[in-house]
């Protein structure tokens, strides 16, 4: 769906961006994504029913992905990219179970499970990202230990800096 690839284009302009978001291009971020969802939003109106409710659901999603990923850039945290995981993962559940709404009985339970699956995944992503920052954190605060002197001190200074709260 042209929503989709949207949104792929959108979080890798923002992944590779240099470093982190200005306060302006965070701004702009959140307002392109508000923009966008307009748009697909309008598309929905043509739609009816179930079809319609799920492509509310997925315009909603994608402006939430971008804007949860412009988030994550602009504060270049791994909390933040974590938290950014959780709330793309969050939007697709939304969006996977409302295409469930109009199943029935068992391919319905088989559906919901599928979504329930699919947002484990994500958030198990978002721990993975918390993990790896927190043993990365363990790492570099035992290599500064075993320094001495103002070699530590700078050792320690960057950490911290590296490590924004």
């Amino acid at each position: 769906m042209h929503v989709r690839f949207l949104s792929a284009w959108f979080a890798l302009a923002i992944a590779t961006s240099a470093a982190a978001l200005t306060p302006a291009e965070y701004g702009v971020a959140r307002q392109r994504a508000d923009a966008q969802y307009k748009l697909e939003r309008e598309k929905c109106k043509s739609l009816n029913g179930n079809a319609r409710d799920v492509c509310v659901k997925d315009a909603k999603a994608v402006r939430d992905s971008a804007q949860a990923d412009a988030y994550a850039a602009f504060k270049g945290t791994p909390e933040a990219r974590a938290e950014a995981a959780e709330d793309k993962a969050e939007a697709r559940y939304r969006v996977a179970r409302q295409r469930c709404e109009p199943l029935g009985g068992d391919e319905r339970g088989t559906c919901i499970s599928r979504a329930l699956a699919e947002r484990a995944r994500g958030q198990a992503a978002a721990s993975e990202i918390r993990d790896l920052a927190k043993a990365k954190s363990a790492r570099t605060r035992e290599r500064c230990e075993a320094l001495s002197g103002e070699t530590r001190e700078r050792c320690v200074a960057d950490r911290r800096a590296n490590e924004r709260p």
